[in-house]
């Protein structure tokens, strides 16, 4: 057996001279002890489920919540471009048009876009009533589209327009291109461009619109008092003759001038819708319905002469 070194003899022989320090470590402290670290640990885990319950609940609510988020960031955006556009028109009511003419009844060159029902009178000719109409023309030599509005006419040689009708008033921004108002003695006044152009047909304040007259030649009818009604959509027809209720009208009175066995004013008023409007979709029904008429005076108008 080899001898340990002196070294290690004089420090084995310290060790042993050092006393033992007493304990007073119970199986009860003990126990406790394990206890409280099992709490510990219990708490711990407990903690970490919780934060992980949060983490997805909170997943879950922005997943759900995110479309409305994003609709709400792009609100202002929606709204800053409608009063952009507002600006840029100024006191022109743009509201977005609705209805869109089939293709087929105007030219190609000419497109339409109109928050209400338009008359599509040929492929060169409308005519506009109350609301908010857009045009664009293409040029097209020796052509322009005819733009009937209350008690005045619009001629569009090319370019884009937006045009708004409220009752006897039309306003009118040519947006580029080359436009131009027609008198009653055919002559033209150009359109500023970018500039918007109030026209007020003829006729006090107190006069009924055209669509009230309309109106009211509808209520007279449905009442069962075709001549007053006769009489209001005479006063249609003599007051607003380029209106886009007037073309109706006509038609009407005529039928109920027919009905009532008046046939000279009947047929003045057939003669009368084919000389204003001579490429009407319904032109040979109308010149079939004067056809079974007979033959009488002259007419200026709507009355014999």
């Amino acid at each position: 057996m080899t001898t340990p070194r002196p070294e290690l003899q004089r420090f084995i022989a310290a060790a042993r001279e050092q006393p033992i320090a007493p304990t007073n470590v119970t199986a009860e402290a003990v126990l406790a002890g394990l206890e409280q670290h099992r709490g510990r640990a219990q708490a711990r885990r407990t903690i970490m489920l919780s934060a992980a319950i949060a983490l997805a609940a909170s997943l879950v609510a922005v997943s759900l919540l995110w479309p409305m988020l994003s609709a709400r960031e792009a609100a202002p955006t929606l709204q800053q471009a409608g009063h952009a556009d507002a600006q840029d028109h100024r006191h022109i009511n743009l509201e977005a048009p609705t209805y869109a003419i089939p293709p087929l009844a105007l030219d190609s060159a000419v497109s339409l876009r109109t928050s209400t029902q338009v008359e599509v009178r040929g492929p060169w000719s409308i005519a506009l009533g109350e609301g908010v109409h857009e045009l664009e023309v293409e040029a097209s030599p020796g052509r322009a589209l005819r733009v009937s509005l209350p008690g005045l006419e619009l001629e569009v040689a090319e370019g884009s327009a937006t045009i708004e009708v409220v009752q006897r008033t039309a306003a009118v921004k040519l947006h580029n291109g080359v436009a131009a108002w027609i008198s009653e003695d055919g002559e033209r006044t150009v359109l500023s461009v970018e500039h918007i152009e109030l026209h007020a047909s003829a006729g006090a304040p107190s006069d009924p619109t055209a669509t009230q007259l309309a109106r009211e030649a509808e209520l007279l009818l449905a009442a069962g008092k075709p001549d007053k009604a006769a009489s209001v959509l005479r006063r249609l027809v003599s007051s607003y003759p380029r209106a886009s209720q007037t073309r109706t009208g006509l038609l009407d009175l005529a039928r109920l001038l027919r009905n009532a066995k008046r046939t000279d004013e009947a047929r003045c008023a057939y003669e009368l819708y084919l000389q204003r409007w001579p490429d009407s979709a319904v032109e040979n029904e109308v010149r079939a319905s004067l056809a079974r008429l007979d033959p009488g005076r002259p007419c200026r108008g709507l009355d014999p002469r």
